[in-house]
């Protein structure tokens, strides 16, 4: 995985090599993922132009309605509020290599996590959900799983008083707390921040009893999980190897080599699924940024 990781960032580098901008028009932060490492590996081909299906039954129909504007999302870089069809299309790519895989394994827990803070793995982790809800082959609980810094809510305009850290803490019961927003398909798990919390919760017997719930009711249904940064505590460590694959999410510009060495070890633990290269600045091409491992 070292390898493929480092062959995309150095592939990103040699393509903007000498045309370089630094006061250049940039894509938004966190909203251009480059899809490479195992989407990206040889594979049979597929139609990855995803025909329409059936209204999807419900898997979570307790879940609470909330509005969220269209401005909300347009503010935040969410799918549903973005006008660029390019961006749009790289969700789009990431969602049919996601799938691909979820059909393979059997997959209906993915967690998404990167090596520090800003990588912008909440962000792909959110708009990655509602591709896939918007896909109209599954639907999709989006967890948040980060419980030091939880903000998937807050990417909706939504402010809550009860999440996960609630839900690990005994204090409310699941259909408490799952918000249903103006998306087709999709449903949330917000996170709160709960300080008599400790981070071993995420390991505890109730969490993996939560897990276990999940797959249990996800049929059709794809659990996609926020996690925190793999070197911010030990929660990856200990909460990754729960879940039935994890995406890396790595920053352009941003995540050094050092930061990918100590991250590495951490996730032995973890099917890794692939790798995704976030806040890349040339979007155009297809090809030429996939590399397999």
């Amino acid at each position: 995985m070292v390898d493929s990781i480092s062959k995309a960032m150095e592939l990103a580098r040699n393509r903007n090599r000498g045309h370089h901008n630094a006061h250049g028009v940039r894509w938004p932060e966190s909203v251009v993922p480059q899809h490479q490492s195992a989407f990206a590996q040889a594979q049979p081909e597929y139609d990855e132009v995803e025909p329409e299906f059936p209204e999807l039954e419900p898997a979570f129909p307790d879940a609470r309605s909330v509005e969220v504007t269209a401005q909300t999302l347009e503010r935040n870089r969410l799918i549903g509020g973005l006008t660029d069809q390019r961006v749009i299309d790289c969700y789009s790519l990431l969602r049919a290599r996601l799938l691909h895989r979820v059909r393979q394994r059997d997959l209906k827990t993915i967690g998404v996590t990167s090596p520090s803070a800003r990588d912008g793995k909440t962000l792909t982790a959110t708009n990655l959900a509602i591709s896939v809800a918007l896909g109209g082959t599954h639907s999709v609980l989006l967890v948040d799983a980060d419980i030091r810094r939880p903000s998937v809510a807050s990417l909706f305009g939504l402010k809550v008083s009860a999440g996960l850290s609630s839900y690990l803490s005994g204090d409310v019961q699941l259909n408490e707390v799952l918000l249903k927003p103006p998306i087709d398909n999709l449903v949330i798990l917000p996170g709160n921040i709960d300080p008599s919390l400790r981070p071993e919760a995420l390991s505890s017997d109730r969490m993996l009893e939560l897990i276990a719930e999940l797959r249990a009711r996800a049929h059709g249904c794809l659990v996609i999980f926020d996690l925190c940064p793999a070197l911010v505590g030990g929660d990856v460590v200990t909460f990754a190897p729960n879940l039935d694959g994890t995406l890396l999410v790595v920053a352009e510009h941003r995540t050094n080599e050092t930061a990918l060495e100590r991250t590495l070890p951490l996730l032995e633990g973890a099917n890794v699924i692939g790798t995704v290269l976030n806040f890349a600045e040339d979007v155009m091409s297809s090809d030429d940024y996939y590399s397999g491992r």
